[in-house]
């Protein structure tokens, strides 16, 4: 019995076996070859190049030689959106997705089922599209750019924060990321900081640490980002010293209107010292209304003292004081000019009343040491411009003046 069946193996190993179906293309893993390989790649620049029907055609070809590609898939479909055919390009995105392309190309994929009317697949592969901390920040912009497309804000703050902590450097994206997390001042100033600290010269790094330590009124990022910036500019110099030489609880005053106004200098270059918020601000916290008009008295009055035409100077500035009374930069002028003109003693009482409301402004501490040392005060005239020059808002000037000072007695 057991010789029989040992002599019916060999027949049954050479019995012909049930025909197994053959796979739908997409139902087997990729076979890239050379050939499917080079045309992908034509497709992709042809699409980066706008010359769509060529992508078209080039992805088609890569299909041909590897019909269950995902990359190439994905690609086709988003040039046949370029091209407006929507229905060919629903089949084959559908195609696409029943094979995973997700896993190879997830914006291209989702942004390609937006465009043809599908958002809900493509939350969904936003949903699936997970990453580790670990991952490479550019892997953490793709998915915050699909994010941003989809306009799924909370998916995006945290895809942005990935990337940008990670080194992501896109200034589109750090706009947008700023945008995203003005209400989150603190979370905010955290993850620029960590990115600045990789890149301590990127002025867009520097700038959008700036702007979100103003929303937060917090004086000490502010500083930093100011020094990380190798040139700033004169403009955002003063802007930032004016903003430094408030008290803290006049800070937090600005920070409060922070949703409606930005930082004109950020925004425009422009001092402040001439266009409206930053003069707003200054006549909010004195409790009276903005008044019109008044950036351009300033402006007067600095080009008076420019040419040292200081009794035209001082009436300019004692009208501009009139106009806003207790205005700390009018009575710094006001001072200036007094100096200029001769009147030392008024010039040290002057100045002296703009540094008891602006205690931490380097531009009136300055001044004022100038007044103190002509009316023979050197050792407070020293004090004055020792905390000028600390100032990390301090001009240029206040740090030479106190070089050249000497030792005070």
């Amino acid at each position: 019995m057991v010789r029989s069946l040992l002599a019916l193996l060999p027949l049954l190993a050479c019995a012909p076996k049930a025909a197994a179906p053959p796979p739908a293309p997409w139902e087997r893993p990729s076979e890239a070859t050379p050939l499917s390989k080079a045309a992908t790649l034509r497709g992709f620049t042809a699409l980066a190049l706008g010359e769509t029907a060529d992508a078209e055609r080039a992805f088609a070809r890569a299909l041909l030689f590897d019909p269950g590609g995902l990359t190439p898939m994905v690609g086709h479909a988003q040039a046949l959106v370029a091209l407006g055919r929507v229905d060919e390009a629903k089949e084959v995105l559908s195609a696409a997705l029943a094979a995973g392309a997700e896993v190879v190309a997830p914006r291209a994929l989702g942004e390609a089922l937006l465009a043809v009317g599908d958002p809900e697949d493509a939350r969904g592969v936003l949903t699936r599209w997970t990453l580790t901390a670990a991952a490479p920040a550019a892997a953490h912009a793709e998915r915050a750019r699909l994010a941003l497309a989809l306009g799924d804000d909370d998916a995006a703050r945290l895809s942005l924060t990935a990337a940008i902590s990670g080194g992501a450097r896109d200034p589109a994206l750090i706009s947008a990321w700023t945008g995203l997390v003005k209400d989150r001042p603190g979370e905010a100033l955290a993850v620029i900081e960590a990115a600045a600290e990789a890149a301590p010269g990127d002025a867009a790094l520097g700038a959008a640490l700036l702007e979100l330590a103003w929303r937060a009124g917090d004086a000490r990022a502010a500083q930093i980002a100011l020094w990380r910036l190798e040139e700033p500019s004169p403009a955002l110099i003063g802007w930032v010293s004016r903003w430094l030489s408030r008290p803290p609880e006049e800070q937090r005053a600005l920070a409060a209107l922070a949703s409606a106004e930005r930082p004109c200098a950020l925004l425009t270059g422009e001092d402040c010292a001439g266009v409206g918020p930053w003069f707003a601000e200054e006549r909010r916290i004195l409790g009276g209304e903005p008044l019109d008009g008044l950036g351009a008295a300033y402006g007067a009055v600095e080009a008076l003292l420019n040419r040292q035409a200081w009794a035209e100077a001082e009436a300019a500035s004692a009208a501009l004081l009139a106009q806003a009374p207790g205005w700390p930069p009018a009575l710094v002028v006001l001072g200036r000019a007094q100096l200029g003109g001769g009147d030392a003693e008024a010039a040290r009482i002057t100045l002296g009343e703009a540094v008891a409301l602006r205690p931490h402004w380097p531009g009136a501490l300055t001044a004022w040491s100038e007044a103190l040392l002509a009316t023979g005060r050197r050792a407070e005239a020293y004090a004055a411009l020792m905390r000028a020059a600390r100032s990390p808002g301090a001009p240029p000037a206040a740090r030479a003046a106190l070089a050249s000072f000497g030792a005070p007695q």
